[in-house]
């Protein structure tokens, strides 16, 4: 069985706190991160919406580190099976 997390590389020193915010519902999204001191971040998986064919999602990844917060925009679809990323940044500098 396959299944598709889709994440980002962060720059700089390990997050303090991060979370996905599906903006069509306002849900705030706590993905496990398995190993933090990779910088590898994920920011939406297949648990994490409804798997509704040609339906998209608008996600913020918000990275929190100290009193400083950065927002970053991405777009998801699916298959019907699995996520798709259609649009957002790979690696973040911040």
């Amino acid at each position: 069985m396959i299944f598709v997390t889709e994440s980002v590389t962060v720059s700089g020193s390990i997050l303090d706190d991060f979370y996905s915010l599906r903006l069509s519902t306002g849900d705030t999204l706590r993905l496990e991160d398995y190993n933090a001191e990779d910088r590898f971040y994920p920011v939406l998986n297949d648990n994490s919406i409804p798997q509704t064919k040609g339906i998209e999602e608008q996600i913020d990844f918000v990275a929190l580190r100290g009193d400083q917060i950065l927002k970053t925009p991405y777009t998801f679809s699916s298959d019907g099976c699995h996520i798709v990323k259609i649009s957002g940044l790979e690696v973040l500098d911040f």
